[in-house]
């Protein structure tokens, strides 16, 4: 169901309109962000037009924001080495059918050794590893990935879906905090 977005705290009008626009397009049935969080707001916005004010919704566009400059890297870079923002969708099932679930890394990193140039020979490790960038309190990054569960879930459950996909193992899984406050 639709969102009634509002500007009640009167955020200036190019960020309500930065909020307002976003281009984030949902796909599959559910996200892995979605399937491991609480279910009943998933459940009742779906099925009902809610009211959000842009304010409560800063953090998501910074967060959008830090994601723009992991694609920006990523152009920038030999893509044999990093891939930003890979898409993945798997098939999944529940309740006597198929469900896609869906996701998104922040950054696959294949860690490789330059042969001459523009030629990349695998490593004796040869690891793959995702990078996960949030943006947090330093209040929550204290709690480490102890106290963020979700965190674990989502990077593992991205880990499962890249192996499913792309048929690449993942050895490490790093998450990098960007922290919002001096608290």
């Amino acid at each position: 169901m639709p969102r009634i977005l509002t500007n009640k705290t009167d955020l200036p009008l190019p960020i309500y309109y930065a909020i307002k626009n976003d281009t984030y397009e949902a796909r599959g049935d559910i996200s892995i962000t979605s399937l491991i969080d609480a279910p009943l707001p998933r459940i009742l916005k779906k099925h009902k037009t809610y009211e959000e004010d842009a304010s409560e919704t800063i953090y998501a566009l910074l967060g959008s924001g830090v994601h723009s400059i992991i694609e920006r890297m990523g152009k920038a870079q030999d893509q044999a080495q990093y891939i930003p923002e890979q898409k993945l969708m798997i098939d999944v099932p529940y309740m006597g059918r198929i469900i896609e679930v869906s996701g998104t890394t922040d950054l696959i990193e294949r860690q490789y050794i330059m042969q001459g140039e523009g030629q990349y020979v695998e490593t004796v490790n040869n690891k793959n590893i995702i990078h996960d960038f949030k943006n947090t309190s330093v209040y929550n990054a204290m709690r480490g990935v102890e106290g963020n569960d979700k965190w674990v879930k989502q990077t593992n459950c991205y880990a499962a879906m890249t192996r499913a996909t792309l048929g690449m193992d993942i050895h490490e899984i790093y998450i990098h905090a960007f922290l919002r406050d001096w608290s």
